[in-house]
């Protein structure tokens, strides 16, 4: 398969990457390309946590109306995941592959995206590395860390990317008074832009206040499609405009990397929890009979009273007299 240009594996990780590979959580984790993200507890069982995006949707902006005509364009899900699984590919398969899916040929975009990390001197070293939530229950990949100047004696520093496929529309940035962010962050405007860059505030968040982990740098690296003038016509004789892929980096604002702000994130996720395929503020507790005691032994305890009142009623029923 046709692989980008990349550098040189064999300069050492930077201090940040190197640590949240190593981390005790993040062996736990069950390395993948897609899924939810799995890992294994104290009793050896694995076990599965929610991810943040829907979370961060219904606990941030949840009036927010998802209209592609204007705010995301026509990228498809299918495709960005085919970019994400071929990143993926580019960086961890050097040696081996274990990709489910197997790739011929690069999609331009994927091409485009490496081509933008290259340009900025940024070097992937892993791509989608599970991380976990202890304080907001929630579990999510970060999709790239990376390493700037890699090998520079004093301006190596490291990345934390976000993956974004679907391109920017007319209301990207939109600032619009009345869509605002729900609190720690009521004073930043609800727009596409600031969606993304929430999902990265809440993984640098996690990353820093439950792993000890902190990134130099954050970045989005946005890889979509431009729209040109035909090249045949130079744009005057009415041709229809054509498709050019594009690449570029938007840094993390100043707003989501307030400390505070981050922890009362995480805590407000945690209230928010799918039961049965609605999310819940978690608020609302539900009434336990007395009968029931905690975890199995209850449940057991509840079914041996219900076993024992039935074999009394058809005791009762057999010692009655039949009525002449």
């Amino acid at each position: 398969m046709e692989d980008p240009p990349s550098s040189s594996s064999s300069a050492p990780r930077t201090d940040a990457c190197t640590r949240l590979l190593r981390h005790p959580m993040t062996k736990k984790c069950i390395m993948s390309s897609d899924g939810p993200v799995k890992w294994f507890g104290i009793d050896q069982k694995i076990k599965s946590y929610q991810g943040v995006t829907n979370s961060l949707r219904e606990a941030m902006y949840p009036l927010f109306v998802q209209d592609k005509r204007f705010y995301y364009g026509s990228s498809s899900s299918a495709l960005g995941d085919k970019i994400h699984s071929q990143i993926y590919h580019v960086v961890e398969c050097k040696e081996s592959c274990t990709c489910p899916k197997k790739f011929k040929v690069l999609h331009e975009w994927t091409k485009k995206a490496f081509e933008c990390l290259i340009s900025e001197k940024i070097s992937p070293e892993a791509c989608e590395v599970p991380i976990v939530s202890e304080r907001a229950m929630k579990a999510t990949r970060v999709d790239m860390i990376a390493t700037r100047n890699k090998g520079h004696p004093t301006n190596e520093r490291s990345v934390l990317v976000s993956v974004k496929t679907r391109h920017r529309g007319l209301m990207y940035d939109l600032e619009d008074p009345t869509t605002m962010l729900e609190a720690p962050f009521e004073d930043v405007y609800s727009n596409p832009k600031n969606h993304d860059q929430l999902q990265l505030c809440c993984e640098a968040s996690i990353l820093k206040h439950e792993y000890g982990i902190v990134f130099d740098e954050f970045v989005v690296l946005y890889v979509n499609v431009e729209l040109i003038a035909s090249e045949e016509g130079g744009g005057g004789g009415g041709e229809a405009p054509v498709d050019r892929p594009t690449a570029d980096l938007v840094t993390l604002g100043s707003w989501a990397m307030d400390s505070s702000k981050q922890q009362m994130l995480l805590c407000k996720l945690r209230k928010f929890r799918r039961k049965g395929g609605k999310f819940s503020s978690g608020l609302v507790k539900r009434k336990r009979s007395p009968a029931a005691g905690a975890g199995s032994e209850g449940r057991k305890r509840g079914r041996k009273t219900k076993t024992k009142t039935k074999a009394k009623a058809k005791a009762k029923i057999k010692t009655e007299p039949k009525g002449k």
